[in-house]
């Protein structure tokens, strides 16, 4: 009984710490945030003469700023995001296309990125993101579904900002848009089964389902905390004389 008990109290416990949603970091020189719910940010003191750094993160969106001056009023961000999405769409009927509405951008000194499945955006390429212009219309932005059908995609995003030079400053930011099909900026832009012709009145739902995703550092929390009741569980037979050698006072 002591065992089960052990195993119960020991699962609830981890539970918070291995099972999580979207993982979100932001460091500003060298220092970590603490996120809070599904976002964290941070930013350093400022120095005398005005320069920080400051950098944040959340399931849709990361952006990282630093100035520096003469050494060493150097500074640095970053930030990054990842998460695994549930998404299903609805009022069609067959198959599709959808492209995800990635953007990026930022200064000379800052490097950007987001990912959406198989679909990539940095500060470079594809100018005005995935869905700007006619970028939709373009094969390698396109990922196929079928209405009714969910599917589970990984996003991951990231921003660096750098002391690249001496009194320089830089930022960047990348994303993915959060508007429904009627927004000016949609989450997605859903295409026909040929993918060149934009279907509107389309309706889909998007879930983090990051915690119920299986990633190594999960199972080793896990792996880890079962050692831990094993050690627990042996404990009342580590006596004297246990591993094969009686200790006795004098000897």
């Amino acid at each position: 009984m002591l065992k089960i008990f052990l195993f119960c109290t020991l699962v609830f416990a981890l539970l918070p710490l291995c099972m999580q949603a979207a993982i979100v970091t932001a460091t500003c020189d060298g220092v970590a945030g603490i996120p809070v719910d599904d976002s964290v940010s941070c930013s350093s003191p400022r120095s005398l003469s005005g320069n920080y750094s400051s950098a944040s993160a959340g399931p849709f969106g990361v952006s990282a700023f630093s100035s520096s001056g003469p050494y060493p009023d150097i500074h640095s961000a970053s930030a990054s995001s990842s998460s695994y999405l549930r998404i299903e769409f609805t009022g069609g009927t067959g198959a599709g296309f959808y492209v995800p509405c990635l953007g990026s951008g930022g200064s000379r000194y800052a490097d950007e990125a987001v990912r959406f499945g198989s679909v990539f955006q940095d500060g470079r390429y594809p100018a005005n993101g995935t869905c700007g212009g006619d970028n939709y219309l373009n094969s390698y932005n396109q990922i196929s579904f079928v209405f009714g059908v969910p599917q589970i995609r990984y996003l991951s995003m990231s921003a660096f900002a750098g002391p690249f030079d001496i009194g320089s400053s830089s930022g960047g930011a990348a994303g993915v848009s959060t508007g429904d099909s009627s927004s000016s900026n949609p989450m997605f832009v859903v295409l026909d089964a040929t993918g060149s012709t934009r279907i509107t009145n389309v309706t889909w739902t998007v879930e983090d389902v990051t915690s119920a995703i299986p990633e190594p550092s999960t199972a080793a929390c896990f792996t880890g905390g079962l050692v831990v009741i094993l050690l627990l569980s042996r404990l009342p037979r580590l006596k004297a004389g246990s591993f094969g050698y009686n200790f006795r006072p004098g000897k």
